[in-house]
């Protein structure tokens, strides 16, 4: 059987999952750069690639942070209920 989690719960997991968002884009992008730097492409060509990386560990940082967000807003509105 499921617990259902309380308020203060709910916006732990939140923002837990906002840190672990947050901090896996951090590491992405990191290596994006580290790439940027060995690599024997022309500047541009290799820093085109370092954005769209980047950009691609952004989109995955705002969906876990809005998938966290439903789940914590559902848990709320169950916990209301």
């Amino acid at each position: 059987m499921k617990t259902k989690k309380t308020p203060v719960q709910s916006k732990r997991a939140l923002r837990t999952a906002i840190k672990e968002a947050w901090e896996t884009f951090i590491k992405e992008s990191d290596e994006a750069w580290r790439a940027y730097g060995r690599s024997l492409k022309p500047s541009w060509v290799a820093r085109r690639e370092v954005l769209e990386q980047i950009e691609e560990a952004c989109k995955k940082a705002i969906t876990e942070i809005t998938r966290a967000r439903e789940e914590a807003k559902h848990e709320n509105q169950e916990s209301t209920d």
